[in-house]
């Protein structure tokens, strides 16, 4: 999985303030379908953000570390600065969905919330221990 905040082959990093998308709605995934959505959003020429985070959990063989998604079945989606929202979007393949008020308008996350949340992650969309 390419994580949104990777370093590009010539050393340059994509977190530069300009290149940030102007604004990020959530999108609901399919079960088991974040690859496919991934690369659905970067056709449509869209970025994606899939925060995770390290954890520890019970299996039935004993207890399993690594890393698992900050917000299970949802996936941030950038917009390009003056874009539209591609009309594509919401039936992308391994997406269900666009979070919104259920008349075809999405919710847009607000800027600094999506700001705080990309400062506290690093260069893999791992959110870092405070």
């Amino acid at each position: 999985m390419e994580a949104f905040l990777e370093t590009r082959a010539n050393g340059e990093n994509p977190c530069d303030p300009q290149e940030i998308p102007d604004y990020w709605v959530v999108a609901k995934l399919k079960p088991q379908a974040l690859p496919i959505a991934e690369a659905s959003v970067q056709r449509l020429g869209c970025r994606s953000l899939v925060p995770q985070h390290q954890a520890s959990w019970r299996t039935r063989f004993g207890w399993r570390d690594g890393l698992r998604q900050l917000f299970p079945g949802y996936m941030f989606v950038g917009i390009p600065f003056g874009s539209p929202l591609p009309n594509g979007l919401r039936y992308a393949r391994g997406i269900s969905g666009l979070l919104g008020d259920g008349s075809d308008n999405p919710w847009f996350v607000q800027r600094k919330v999506m700001d705080e949340l990309l400062e506290r992650l690093d260069e893999h969309g791992v959110l870092r221990a405070s």
